[in-house]
């Protein structure tokens, strides 16, 4: 869970995080291709598409599959402790859903208007298609995929007394900073990790935790110097801590 007894770097990965590399995965799966194979050329016009076509009406999510395969190669550079939360994978559940339902109504003529405003309302009208199931084993393959490639994620409240400890952390980052729900759960559990960086596509999060990390502005720092304060006296496991790392907000 953190890098403090083996000297390897922490990186914490939000829902979206995971959503990305999904993309990517998938799409090597599709089209057999290996994802480390470092051919794999996904610039516009490139010798790798006019090889294996561009299958615009598979992959619609261009910038997706690009972005998965960035933070893809970002993860095998060097050994790292990966860590996510619960929430997190659950809410990655839920995307994986969201893609299955999204195809399903697709193939059952749905238009994309209603798709996206009345998606929850048809989800429910009972398309037999859908199998929660297939997602959970979506899930497994994906997470199997990884691991076959070297990179493994760890569940951050697999941790006995974690649940408790990223309660109280939220509420003194609210104190300081008003972060929505799911953020201030993300950013205390990767606080928890000790991380030395969170992975993200959220802007606001990205920003808020890079400036909490190392800004030189005055507004910032004494931010900083409060929450840190206030980690220690609220948190036993920050007091036995020398220094307690603030993760940095980052998108590869």
């Amino acid at each position: 869970m953190s890098n403090k007894y083996n000297q390897l770097k922490t990186i914490f990965l939000e829902s979206n995080t995971l959503g990305r590399l999904s993309i990517y995965i998938e799409f090597c799966d599709t089209l057999a291709l290996n994802p480390n194979d470092a051919t794999i050329d996904l610039g516009e016009g490139s010798s790798f598409w006019r090889k294996v076509g561009y299958p615009r009406k598979v992959f619609q999510l261009e910038k997706g599959i690009n972005e998965g395969k960035k933070l893809y190669s970002y993860l095998k550079e060097e050994p790292a402790d990966i860590v996510t939360s619960q929430v997190c994978e659950f809410e990655f559940l839920h995307i994986l859903a969201e893609r299955k339902t999204d195809l399903n109504l697709t193939r059952a003529g749905i238009p994309y208007r209603l798709r996206t405003k009345k998606v929850n309302r048809l989800f429910l009208s009972g398309l037999n298609e859908y199998n929660h199931n297939e997602i959970v084993q979506d899930l497994e393959r994906f997470k199997t995929c990884l691991s076959n490639n070297e990179i493994e994620y760890e569940i951050l409240e697999d941790h006995n007394g974690v649940f408790k400890d990223i309660y109280k952390v939220a509420r003194v980052i609210n104190k300081h900073i008003l972060l929505g729900v799911m953020d201030s759960y993300i950013y205390a559990s990767a606080l928890l990790a000790e991380s030395d960086e969170l992975i993200t596509y959220d802007r606001e999060l990205k920003d808020i935790s890079e400036n909490l990390k190392e800004s030189e502005d005055e507004f910032w720092k004494r931010i900083r110097e409060k929450l840190l304060e206030d980690l220690r006296e609220t948190v036993p496991k920050f007091r036995d801590l020398d220094m307690v790392t603030l993760p940095l907000g980052k998108k590869i």
